[in-house]
Formats: structure tokens, C-alpha cells, sequence
């Protein structure tokens, strides 16, 4: 269908919303035009480096699709590559959902410690030490060290015994648990459920997490092993945080602030805590004096920890074909002849238009785009000129035709 243009598919997303995981390039944050937020993605990288406490990705739009998102799973993706970094990107919920407060967000987070091998390598790592180190048990320090080789990944059950010759296995994860806290801090209750988990049936850990605990205060149990397994920092992007604050209660506010500085207190020295904000969420925080003292002397949004993303950004110095461009490269269709060339069907003056129909929204400008270039291989059509939006406006856009629009457009544009 889309052989005409030179690529395999249609290369903008349908629904431009990120999806981390996702195999889809186009939603899972792979592809991003750096241009478009220059001075904002370097001052962004620079608090990241810098390894600033919080860092809030602030938009000024009352609607989602200003690029938030896109920029963090940007740098999620810079910094996951990197063994020696923990990285979390979680997708956060108003009330009604599973990830709405700091207590849920923590849960998540140590879910996620689990799931994605990092407290695995980090209990192997501290396992291998502490063997080394107790004379009762020093002995089968060869056999740890192949066990840890072999298992990269937890198995469903630890053959400790068997590379040991160690049969008490309870005394072993207590005595192991004891060290774990003596030496890092954590709190014993987690060190003992990990240690007990760890060395019988690593993947049943979660099932066997207590329910009632205080969230808050295992997340900091659990990057005090991280650190102390020799990871080098933590990244935890939280997307879409504003909606956990954006229809909240003054009470309710007040609370996700309280666990929120609890949170912050408790990834101190450890790792940076990087959040979307909306106007809306913004005012719900600095608006409640109750609710702005509890983070306002660890991570206030100020020029020091905020970004902003602003949308007339898109819309300037024809930034926005030079992303739709991009999109475009990342689909080309490689079993064509080298004289064949991608051909994007859309004049300039088109997707200058539709940044500006759209006023700068990434999201709305993708999916019109989308829906743009699925018209023009239906019809047939190697080129989708400026006479081709004004006659088939609602059809080729979404929206009807305004006169004031359009004049607005072409005296920006002269």
C-alpha cells in the first residue's frame, strides 16, 4: 500500500501514544527529533547528568500530546542501555487506577526491580561477597560464583545445595539477611524476605511480598542493595504523573505530597525521580500551602529542577518536517533497487499547516499525518499539495476549513 512512497508501511503511529515496552518504534519513544526541543532536551540532559533529585517535564498545554512523554522515554532509552544504571519508566494512573500515589508507585517500582533482573544481579553480586567474607561459609565460594554464571536469570528454583554442598538453607538466608542489613542499611524485614526467596524460588518472590508494608520504606531498603551491589545511579521517569494530582482533593493532594517527599528523602543519594506536570497539576501543587511545603524545600518547581515544553517550538523554522521526515527514514524499504527514493508525499507548506491547525500538539499532528498518508495511498496520490487540503479539508485534516485559520497561517509564514 505504501510501496509507492518507498517505505514498507505507514510510518506514523495511529495513536501516538508511548508505549515503553513496545516493539513499535513509532510509540515506543525511539524515534525523536532532537531539533524540535533543542534548549530544553540540553538542559534536560544536563539535570540528568547532573543527577538532580527530581526533574519535573513541565508542559503548557491543557491537553496531553505536547511531547512530555516523548522526551523522557527519550532519555529512559539513552540511559537503560547502560549495565550499570537502574532504569524504570511507569506509565501512572488518576485514582481509579493501580499507580496513583507514591506508595503505588514504589510497589511498582520494586515490581519492577524484580522483573527486569536488577535485584538478581544485585543479590548475586552481594551473595558471591558475603560467602567470600564468612569463614562458616567461605568454602563454597567457587561454587557461588559458577551458580551465579550459570543463572544469569532467576531460576524457578535455586540449586544451592547442589553448587555448595550447603543443606541449611534457612540458617544461610538468615545469617545472609543479617549481613544484608549490617552492611547496607536495609531494613531486616526486607532483607530477610529477599534472602528467603532468593536462594529457594527467586520467581515467586512478589507473591510472597507483604501486603501491609510501608512501600515507601522498602523502595528505600531495596536501592540501598542496589547501591551497594555497585550499580551506579538510578533514572525513574513517571509518566503521565500529572494525572495522580490533576482531579485530586485538597486532602488528597496534601497526602501524594507528604509520600512524595517520603519518596524523595528515601531515593536520596541513590537515584533521580523524573515526572510530567501539566499546568492544571502544577497550580493543584503550588496552590495548597499544605501541600507545597512538603516538597518545596527537596525538589520545588523551579527553574533548577523543571523543563518546559512549549508548542510554538514545533511550529517554528519548519521543525516539524524535519521530524515527520525522520519518522519517515526509520520505515524505508530496504529490498528496493538503490535508485529507488523515499518519496514523502507532503509539500512543506502541508505539514506546516497542520502544526499550525493543530497549534504545536505532537500528538494531533502524528495521527492527522497518519491519517494523511493512509488517504494518499488509497488515492493513489504521489503528492498531497496545499490545493489538495483546501478542497478535501475535513477529509484530509479532521477539521473544517477556517478562513481566519488559514490567514493566520499564511501571514506567520511570510
Amino acid at each position: 500500500m505504501y510501496e509507492r512512497y518507498g517505505v514498507t508501511e505507514n510510518p506514523f503511529p495511529q495513536n501516538p501514544t508511548i508505549v515503553i515496552d513496545s516493539s513499535d518504534k513509532r510509540v515506543n519513544g525511539s524515534i525523536f527529533y532532537e531539533g524540535l526541543f533543542l534548549a530544553e532536551l540540553q538542559k534536560f540532559e544536563k539535570l540528568l547528568q547532573n543527577r538532580t533529585n527530581v526533574i519535573y517535564v513541565r508542559g503548557t498545554q491543557l491537553v496531553r500530546g505536547d511531547g512530555k512523554s516523548a522526551m523522557m522515554a527519550h532519555q529512559f532509552h539513552k540511559y537503560a542501555g547502560n549495565q550499570n544504571i537502574v532504569t524504570a519508566f511507569l506509565r501512572c494512573t488518576d485514582k481509579n487506577g493501580n499507580i496513583s500515589e507514591p506508595r503505588e508507585y514504589c510497589k511498582e517500582l520494586i515490581r519492577h526491580f524484580h522483573t527486569k533482573n536488577y535485584l538478581w544481579t544485585a543479590f548475586g553480586r552481594l551473595f558471591t561477597k558475603f560467602i567470600a567474607e564468612n569463614p562458616k561459609y567461605n568454602h563454597a565460594e567457587q561454587g557461588v560464583k559458577l551458580l551465579f554464571q550459570k543463572y544469569t536469570e532467576p531460576p524457578e528454583i535455586v540449586p544451592i545445595t547442589r553448587f555448595t554442598r550447603i543443606v541449611r538453607i534457612n540458617d544461610l538466608a538468615l545469617a545472609f539477611a543479617d549481613w544484608l542489613t549490617s552492611t547496607t542499611g536495609s531494613d531486616k524485614s526486607v532483607t530477610t524476605k529477599l534472602a528467603e526467596s532468593y536462594l529457594t524460588e527467586p520467581m515467586a518472590f512478589l507473591t510472597k511480598l507483604a501486603r501491609k508494608s510501608d512501600k515507601v520504606s522498602d523502595y528505600g531498603s531495596y536501592l540501598k542493595l542496589l547501591m551497594a551491589a555497585d550499580y551506579e545511579w538510578c533514572y525513574f521517569f513517571l509518566d503521565q504523573m500529572e494525572d495522580s494530582i490533576s482531579v485530586a482533593s485538597k486532602k488528597e493532594i496534601v497526602e501524594f505530597t507528604s509520600g512524595f517527599r517520603r519518596m524523595i528523602e528515601a531515593s536520596s543519594n541513590c537515584s533521580t525521580i523524573v515526572g510530567t506536570l501539566h499546568p492544571s497539576s502544577l497550580r493543584n501543587l503550588m496552590d495548597n500551602p499544605d501541600a507545597g511545603v512538603n516538597i518545596k524545600s527537596f525538589a520545588p518547581p523551579d527553574e533548577n529542577h523543571c523543563i518546559g515544553l512549549y508548542p510554538d517550538e514545533v511550529t517554528k523554522n519548519g521543525r516539524i518536517v524535519d521530524l515527520l521526515t525522520l519518522y519517515f527514514s526509520h520505515y524505508k524499504n530496504t529490498e528496493l533497487d538503490n535508485t529507488s527514493q523515499q518519496i514523502l508525499p507532503f509539500e512543506p507548506i502541508v505539514m506546516k499547516y497542520i502544526a499550525h491547525i493543530y497549534k504545536g500538539n505532537l500528538r494531533d499532528i502524528l495521527r492527522t499525518i497518519h491519517q494523511l498518508l493512509k488517504l494518499a495511498a488509497e488515492k493513489n496520490l504521489d503528492n498531497i499539495d496545499e490545493k489538495f487540503i483546501l478542497d478535501n479539508h475535513h477529509e484530509a485534516i479532521g477539521k473544517e476549513f477556517s478562513q481566519e485559520v488559514y490567514n493566520q497561517f499564511i501571514n506567520g509564514n511570510n
